[in-house]
């Protein structure tokens, strides 16, 4: 089984950050992430500003209770796990 939040992705360096929200995967059994998307998560093409609110305010919540995420570290952990 599989849970998925939004967390902040640093996906430059600590000197040169570049943040973005994804939405990342994670192992139900293990906490383990297992994946997050490619890209941000993209806030376009809703039908109301209802949908947009109520998305803003969960990526809100997710993003207040959780550390931001370095992208090079998460590489490097989800190779010590497929070895």
């Amino acid at each position: 089984i599989i849970f998925w939040r939004y967390q902040i992705i640093n996906t430059g360096t600590t000197e040169t950050p570049f943040y973005g929200v994804y939405e990342v995967y994670f192992n139900d059994k293990t906490g383990k992430i297992i994946s997050w998307t490619q890209d941000p998560v993209a806030l376009d093409n809703y039908g109301n500003t209802e949908e947009l609110r109520n998305d803003l305010e969960k990526i809100l919540s997710d993003i207040k209770k959780q550390p931001v995420l370095f992208e090079s570290e998460l590489e490097q952990d989800l190779e010590k796990d497929n070895i």
